[in-house]
């Protein structure tokens, strides 16, 4: 995942919206392997109101490529 980030499965987000409340009101920027799952998680936060969601583009694929740094968990 990206230095300094939270690695959170889209298919447990729900379970931690609560962890993530500080940031309600903050940029969030979601992101997935292709950009492909971050787009419905990014509809999820919204919902749950949270006002400053963002998607990375092209998501960590295309981080990699951009060579930018990521760590393992």
């Amino acid at each position: 995942h990206i230095v300094s980030s939270k690695n959170i499965n889209h298919s447990k987000l729900k379970d931690h919206l609560a962890e993530l409340e500080m940031w309600k009101d903050k940029p969030v920027i979601v992101a997935c392997d292709m950009g492909q799952h971050s787009a419905a998680a990014g509809r999820e936060l919204a919902a749950a109101g949270y006002s400053r969601v963002y998607r990375l583009a092209g998501g960590i694929n295309g981080w990699k490529a951009d060579g930018l740094p990521l760590v393992k968990s």
